[in-house]
């Protein structure tokens, strides 16, 4: 698991064919204690990225200039934890409506 490898990351890709909630759960307790971004491919992103969501994270569609909240991506999803966007430029995110 992503767990076991005792990381501290601060980016997580995730694509892996429709196994995403396993990679996640798999990885609770580092995402939950270090609040990585994570982009991961969309297959249904209600269930997949649940566990994501019940730790407060919030999915971005990235347009190739900014990130929007709250939206998904066409392909793949930017889930970010608001502790962790606080850390980024706030021009990189469409303003807040």
């Amino acid at each position: 698991t992503l767990d076991a490898f005792k990381l501290t990351p601060a980016f997580i890709k995730i694509d892996v064919q429709g196994l995403e909630p396993a990679v996640i759960r798999g990885g609770l307790v580092t995402i939950e204690r270090h609040l990585p971004v994570i982009l991961m491919e969309n297959n249904t992103p209600e269930t997949d990225a649940a566990d994501l969501i019940r730790l407060g994270y919030v999915p971005h569609a990235f347009d190739g200039k900014i990130l929007f909240a709250g939206s998904h991506g066409l392909l793949n999803t930017f889930y970010i934890h608001p502790k962790t966007r606080d850390g980024f430029s706030a021009d990189i995110f469409a303003p807040r409506t």
